[in-house]
């Protein structure tokens, strides 16, 4: 399922770009940059909220799949794999955002 495998790999590219903004956030929050620091937490932020539509989008679209056709094992696997990334990263992003 090329589209399903698509919207995962979004899903952590968004995640991926999120976590380069906090980390980018927290150096300048580091070398006391506050105003370009905030630039960057806003960046972080979006980011993650463009992980969250599109992880959303995913499950919607897996439920769908699964109403006309079970997913394959590779799929559940690749979503399952992409549950506990997601989890993981916004856990981090959400600890590094908030310093």
């Amino acid at each position: 399922m090329e589209k399903f495998d698509k919207m995962i790999e979004k899903v952590i590219d968004e995640l991926a770009d999120s976590i380069e903004y906090a980390e980018s956030y927290i150096s300048e929050k580091m070398k006391g940059n506050s105003n370009k620091a905030a630039k960057f937490k806003d960046m972080a932020l979006n980011e993650h909220v463009h992980a969250q539509n599109w992880y959303m989008w995913t499950e919607e679209y897996a439920a769908g799949l699964e109403k006309i056709m079970p997913l394959t094992v590779d799929d559940v696997a690749a979503w399952e794999r992409c549950q506990k990334i997601y989890a993981e990263k916004s856990a981090l992003i959400k600890y590094m955002l908030d310093r």
